[in-house]
Order: C-alpha cells, then structure tokens, then sequence
C-alpha cells in the first residue's frame, strides 16, 4: 500500500505510468528467464476517507485491473468506485 498525500491524480498517474514501464522486464534467477510486471489499482480522493475505506476501494480497483490482465494500473476517483 502507498499513501501519497497532498498530489494531484495527475501527479499520481505519471507516477504508476512509470512504475509500470519500468518495471517491465526480463530478469534470470536461478538459470531461468522470468519476466516481471507490476498491476497496480489506485484511487484518488479529495476528500478526507479513512485508511480502511481508501484501501477498500483501491482493491476493488485492483481487482479490475487484474481482470483485464498483467501489467496495468487503474487510478480512480473514490467516489466513482463506489
């Protein structure tokens, strides 16, 4: 879980773009080629939310994110989960 406080969900978007990108890759452990990938779902809210309600709502998002596959981020607004 990242709380990022204070950023604007642009901000925020450029920011998973980027974790998402770079961490993309192939890597070998013990002699075998594996290929990471990251998904991420977030939620962007201006109001104030509790920890149990914002981490509630970015796993609903999470768990469409993996639902349309490996290596994607979803950033929504709190009340557009819900």
């Amino acid at each position: 879980m990242i709380c990022m406080l204070d950023i604007s969900k642009e901000e925020a978007d450029s920011i998973f773009a980027r974790l998402v990108s770079n961490m993309n890759h192939e890597i070998e452990f013990d002699g075998k080629r594996h290929t990471l990938s990251i998904s991420l779902g977030a939620v962007h809210s201006s109001e104030r939310k509790t920890t149990k309600e914002l981490f509630e709502c970015a796993d609903q998002v999470l768990y469409h994110v993996k639902q349309k596959g490996k290596n994607q981020y979803l950033l929504e607004e709190y009340n557009d989960v819900l």
